[in-house]
């Protein structure tokens, strides 16, 4: 990932695999932002539908807006965190913004973010409020965002004491540089690289804003995403002892500050709480123990390597 820019350019970056139609709702919800410039990066990750029909319709959509310009990138299918690195490599804006190819954007969301980043310099990134939205109501949360009235949406200062809570999932505003501090996602993880990637950003800044307004229409669907397990709960709680070994490695190989490693801390307390709840549901005794045992470490501030952890992880997968 380059250190050169475009002054005040986003960068939004769009991993797809297939869902042509949902993909489509997202590109245009990207093209309807009141904000510019804009370079939008579609990573096809190997789909089998037209992906490209999709982002030519738009490219010859935005002809003469010189401050918007969409990209089309293809990749053999390598899962959705391959497909972010190559929109990060390729990518050329100031600003970072991921978008999932089954969501959308409120048309001042990317508008609130740049002018609350340029407003706050020391603050690396910008996260707002999601409005969670079945498929039967999208189109009219896309309706209400298109006729909502263009009004300043003011930031906060997360609190240090709030950091751990940070959102797993990376749908705010990044700068440039601190994901280039941050490298880039772990393509060997196959569930929680989101929460793993946002585990980093706190490692290296407790700089971070928050508008506590609805801007990133989630959709809630049955539909498959990249990284969809939809296996076992038991191959679930894998994949996450591998992202939590993954942070406890990650963090254990900086130096962190007071108040960062407090935030790890708790976050992954929060992150094998979770994994805990899961095994004694699933009743697997393995899966109970790595991740009392990970509690444990969290509680003393102590880490082992992502190594050690995944090592263990196997015998989990026996027991």
């Amino acid at each position: 990932m380059s250190a050169d820019f475009q002054p005040r350019s986003v960068s939004v970056i769009v991993p797809t695999y297939n869902r042509a139609e949902l993909a489509s709702e997202a590109l245009d919800s990207v093209w309807r932002q009141i904000y510019r410039p804009i370079e939008l990066l579609v990573i096809d990750d190997g789909s089998t539908e037209d992906i490209a029909g999709a982002v030519a319709r738009l490219q010859q959509q935005a002809a003469d807006d010189h401050l918007f310009e969409a990209r089309f990138l293809v990749q053999q299918h390598a899962g959705a965190p391959a497909a972010r690195n190559l929109g990060l490599i390729e990518s050329r804006g100031q600003f970072i913004q991921f978008l999932d190819s089954d969501d959308v954007f409120h048309p001042q969301k990317l508008l609130a973010g740049v002018q609350a980043l340029e407003q706050n310099p020391s603050a690396d990134y910008v996260w707002t409020n999601r409005a969670h939205v079945d498929d039967a109501k999208m189109a009219d949360f896309i309706r209400e965002s298109r006729g909502a009235p263009l009004i300043p949406y003011l930031p906060t200062c997360v609190p240090a004491r709030n950091l751990a809570w940070t959102p797993y999932q990376a749908f705010g505003l990044f700068r440039r540089d601190i994901c280039r501090q941050m490298g880039p996602w772990n393509e060997s993880l196959v569930r929680a690289q989101d929460w793993e990637y946002m585990t980093r950003l706190i490692c290296h800044t407790q700089h971070i804003l928050k508008i506590k307004a609805a801007l990133y229409g989630f959709r809630e669907h049955n539909r498959g995403r990249i990284t969809d397990l939809a296996k076992t709960r038991r191959r679930s709680m894998d994949a996450m002892l591998a992202a939590a070994g993954a942070a406890e490695a990650y963090a254990s190989s900086i130096e962190l500050g007071r108040i960062a490693a407090r935030a790890i801390r708790l976050r992954l307390m929060r992150h094998y709480f979770r994994i805990l709840r899961h095994s004694i549901r699933s009743g697997s005794i393995g899966h109970f123990t790595l991740a009392a045992g990970g509690m444990k470490r969290s509680l003393k501030g102590h880490h082992r390597s992502a190594a050690n952890t995944l090592a263990h992880t196997g015998h989990a997968k026996a027991a």
